[in-house]
């Protein structure tokens, strides 16, 4: 009797474990198939004993498609070691923490988790089962490569910038520069990265000038200055310098980043062009002045001046007329150029007509120079704009005869090469030096030595040659020697059939009407 009494509540007390452990694990199951992270569990052999609806759905199964089946499943072969080798080190000191791991889909598509893993032990540490968290971490990665493409788009734009890129933080500390700005100024970026003010291209005699304009550039007063600024080798350039400022959501200052341009070529190009202007003017005046004082004395003194004396005025200001019109014809010539509107109209022309023309032009102005014509007896044609041609020849000639002596004498030759046509300007002048060679054919360049001093021109010649004849598709150059003259070739396409046009990107053809 005593005994069937102690064994009834025995029964009762694990019947109400049991009933206690089913509660438990019910409550468990709804508060993790509500849970938005996957979870898992395994026996020791590594099936599924459990999965929650996360875990299943993420996967592309259903919770009982998973039961008992080898965690396997989810992985590829290379994964499965990974994972494998979670499972154990989890065995060995009891867990895993937070590793990546791509999972595959029941379709076969992978995608990257993030997963902790737990043993779950008896009273004598033997392994019950295993557990794992996992988040699917698609989003995650897709927005990473997003931002790291765009990164490598920020940074390769920035890189690849003609204008030179400086971001300074709030006290004025590099943080940033870019391969453009390091180029200018001549520092590394290691030795401008964390340099605070003043910056070690700051030239000390505008120390109070620079600072003021970053000062101002903070405060947004003004966006765009033009400072000069400090190569390495101390040499000074002139910059513009456009700043922008990047603040929180509090309106504080989180950095400071400008863009630099080197304008030393800009500036450079403006003092030619006010020489140019200058010279110009002067060519244009002193043109003008004869031709209006020859016209004027012809016109008042008529009745005083002898047939003779009446017709060197007339010369005189023809002469300068047409000189005139030359200047003026290479300045438009220079200007369509310049604007890529320039338009060749092309036809054969029989260089031998050519040279004849623009000789005939120059000897009315100039006999004190002989010019021998050297050409084969069958020269082929060329097709070429013929007008532009003779402006071609008549500015070489011209600028032989002014660096010739008197009674010197100019050679025009020509030869067929290949497939094109070779003429050249010979003289016996003072000859270029190398150095000058060199910029020849630059813009508003002229001759500099003494011996030429007050000789007239505003140094558009031969870079009006230039461009017209690459516009035909041809080349030009000089060959000199100091104290041997000078030869000037030039070179046009020799065309079979009148349609066979060269290529030209300066130039388009018409046909004159």
């Amino acid at each position: 009797m005593v005994e069937k009494c102690w064994r009834i509540p025995e029964a009762e007390k694990l019947k109400n474990e049991r009933n206690q452990t089913e509660e438990d694990l019910e409550k468990f199951k709804i508060i993790a198939d509500t849970a938005t992270y996957g979870l898992a569990i395994t026996n020791p052999e590594g099936e599924f004993v459990y999965v929650n609806e996360s875990y299943a759905r993420m996967h592309q199964y259903t919770s009982e498609e998973l039961i008992g089946k080898h965690f396997s499943v989810l992985y590829d072969e290379e994964q499965f070691k990974v994972a494998e080798r979670l499972k154990n080190r989890a065995a060995h000191v009891g867990s895993f923490v937070t590793e990546e791991v791509w999972h595959k889909r029941k379709d076969g598509a992978v995608f990257p988790t993030l997963m902790t893993g737990h043993t779950v032990k008896d009273d004598r540490g033997k392994i019950l089962h295993f557990t794992a968290t996992t988040f699917d971490i698609t989003e995650r990665k897709q927005t990473e490569e997003a931002l790291r493409r765009e990164k490598e788009f920020s940074q390769g734009l920035i890189a690849s910038m003609q204008d030179g890129l400086f971001v300074l933080d709030s006290d004025g500390v590099h943080i940033d520069v870019n391969p453009a700005f390091c180029k200018m100024t001549g520092f590394s970026r290691r030795e401008l990265i964390g340099v605070g003010i003043p910056h070690p291209y700051w030239p000390p005699e505008h120390y109070e000038e620079i600072g003021r304009a970053y000062r101002k550039g903070l405060a947004g007063e003004s966006e765009n200055f033009e400072l000069n600024f400090m190569r390495k080798n101390g040499e000074r350039f002139p910059v513009i310098v456009s700043s922008s400022r990047l603040k929180d959501g509090q309106g504080n200052i989180i950095s400071y980043f400008a863009t630099v341009k080197d304008i030393t070529e800009h500036k450079k190009l403006d003092q030619l062009k006010d020489e140019f202007i200058s010279l110009v003017s002067h060519e244009l005046r002193s043109q003008l002045t004869i031709i209006i004082g020859a016209l004027n004395t012809a016109l008042s003194e008529e009745k005083h001046l002898t047939r003779d004396e009446m017709r060197r005025l007339l010369q005189d200001a023809s002469c300068e007329a047409e000189s005139l019109s030359r200047l003026v014809g290479n300045l438009l010539e220079l200007s369509r150029s310049q604007a890529k509107c320039l338009t060749l109209f092309a036809e054969p022309v029989d260089i031998r007509n050519v040279v004849k023309n623009v000789v005939k032009q120059i000897t009315q102005w100039n006999t004190s120079h002989q010019i021998v014509v050297d050409f084969p007896r069958k020269l082929p044609s060329v097709f070429a704009d013929q007008l532009r041609l003779e402006r071609v020849l008549y500015n070489l000639l011209e600028n032989a005869i002014k660096y010739s002596p008197q009674v010197g004498e100019i050679r025009v030759f020509a030869k067929p090469e290949s497939r094109h046509l070779v003429i050249g300007v010979s003289d016996q002048g003072i000859g270029i030096s190398v150095s000058d060679q060199a910029k020849l054919f630059k813009l508003f360049q002229r001759l500099e030595d003494p011996r030429v001093e007050g000789v007239k021109g505003a140094g558009l010649g031969l870079m009006v040659c230039q461009r017209l004849v690459e516009a035909h598709g041809g080349r030009i150059w000089v060959e000199s020697k100091p104290g041997q003259g000078s030869t000037f070739f030039f070179t046009l396409p020799l065309i079979a059939k009148e349609h066979d046009i060269p290529e030209s990107g300066s130039a388009s053809y018409a046909r004159r009407s």
